[in-house]
């Protein structure tokens, strides 16, 4: 486009749009060029570098899911009872805690009795006996909180420095399929020997069974067999 001078020469007009000083910056047009050639390998190079990251996570929780699963035992070992004969009297998983019968019932039932009533003067049997006592009991249950309050009213380690406590369990009898009746006679002496006197006691227990699934626990109580609660007093 011309317009005239006042010398009546044309001269060209300047345009002022700017895509034609844009299209004439050599350092745009450059820059323009290098994203138009080589901006799409970025875009792939980033894209690449997400999915071998994804690929390297999943490869990694494979790895430890198949060393969990190969650490696993995969043998089920079984006992078997056989009678005088050899027959098979019995099948059972031996890794699988089974529910304790009467008779093992019965026997933690006298050991909790002889445990918690007894008192020794030798301080580390002492302790086993507390030990043994709270194997046997469940955090927070009625037993527990009972058993607490009778050892602060009567600390065995304390009344060990005067006289020592001997159990004689006379019978342990079922009530019904949790509850069990324990009777038994305790013996008072004083550090020289001397007899102080005997009572005669009995006791309720409640009990409950819970097979260990751990190895602290199986420690503590191997057969599962925890008192719930208990109520014993002196016969008159």
């Amino acid at each position: 486009m011309f317009n005239k001078s006042k010398k009546g020469t044309e001269e060209p007009t300047k345009s002022s749009n700017s895509k034609t000083t844009t299209s004439t910056n050599p350092y745009l047009n450059g820059r323009r060029e290098w994203m138009e050639r080589y901006g799409s390998y970025i875009k792939e190079r980033n894209r690449w570098r997400i999915v071998s990251m994804i690929t390297s996570c999943i490869a990694l929780v494979s790895v430890l899911g198949i060393i969990y699963i190969g650490s696993q035992s995969k043998f089920i070992p079984y006992i078997v009872q056989v009678d005088k004969l050899g027959a098979s009297v019995a099948t059972q998983r031996a890794d699988i805690a089974q529910k304790p019968d009467s008779r093992i019932v019965k026997a933690q039932i006298a050991s909790f009795i002889e445990s918690s009533r007894s008192v020794y003067t030798d301080f580390e049997a002492q302790k086993g006996l507390v030990n043994n006592v709270y194997g046997m009991l469940k955090n927070n249950s009625p037993a527990a909180n009972k058993m607490t309050t009778f050892y602060k009213a009567n600390i065995p380690f304390k009344r060990a420095e005067s006289e020592t406590v001997s159990v004689q369990i006379h019978d342990v009898l079922p009530i019904s399929e949790n509850s069990w009746r324990v009777q038994w006679l305790e013996t008072k002496h004083n550090r020289e020997g001397l007899p102080l006197g005997s009572t005669e006691m009995s006791a309720i227990i409640t009990v409950m069974i819970a097979p260990p699934t751990d190895e602290l626990n199986i420690l503590k109580n191997p057969m599962g067999v925890y008192v719930q609660d208990f109520n014993w007093t002196a016969k008159i």
